[in-house]
């Protein structure tokens, strides 16, 4: 039984550590991308992250901190104890939690805004490319929609933008996107 349980924790291990350095890496290159959509002369159409909660990201930045020093008492009493590998997997769940806290700090402040581009929808976690993910338009009583939805691919959850500029060009590069 010892065994199945080092197996299990050490695949658990393994798969958060994949997420959330996917995560990270997703993170450097939309912050890249967003610098150089601002550094460019062509900015894009600015729109504000509707989804986005400072709250949210506090919660979990909170929730971060207590795991990192939860674990970091379990791995003191494993030692203690002398139980090596249960030390090690906690270590690792350590710096799972540290790369989960930089994840939400970092993305707490740069998710409020993004850039609509010919190439895509330019966030803080990446470019979501026309190819791989879907655009569509709320609904509107009042003409032109300003909301935004991106589904990103394989997930029926959007995120929600509101345009701040250029509204009819916005919808235009939109349209282009479907052909």
């Amino acid at each position: 039984m010892d065994f199945i349980l080092r197996v299990i924790a050490v695949v658990c291990v393994v798969y958060c550590l994949y997420v959330y350095t996917r995560l990270m890496i997703d993170i450097i290159s939309g912050f890249v991308e967003l610098k150089k959509v601002k550094a460019s002369p062509y900015q894009g159409i600015k729109c504000e992250n509707i989804s986005f909660k400072l709250k949210n990201y506090i919660i979990n930045i909170c929730f971060d901190v207590l795991f990192i020093y939860c674990f970091i008492q379990l791995c003191d009493s494993s030692e203690k104890l002398g139980i090596e590998w249960s030390m090690w997997i906690y270590r690792f769940l350590v710096i799972v939690q540290i790369l989960s806290a930089l994840a939400h700090i970092i993305v707490a402040f740069y998710d409020e805004y993004a850039y609509l581009t010919p190439q895509g929808m330019v966030h803080i976690t990446g470019v979501m490319k026309p190819s791989k993910s879907r655009y569509t338009w709320e609904e509107s009583e009042d003409g032109l929609s300003s909301n935004l939805l991106v589904y990103r691919a394989k997930s029926e959850v959007p995120l929600r933008f509101k345009v701040l500029d250029r509204l009819e060009v916005a919808h235009e590069m939109v349209k282009g996107y479907k052909l």
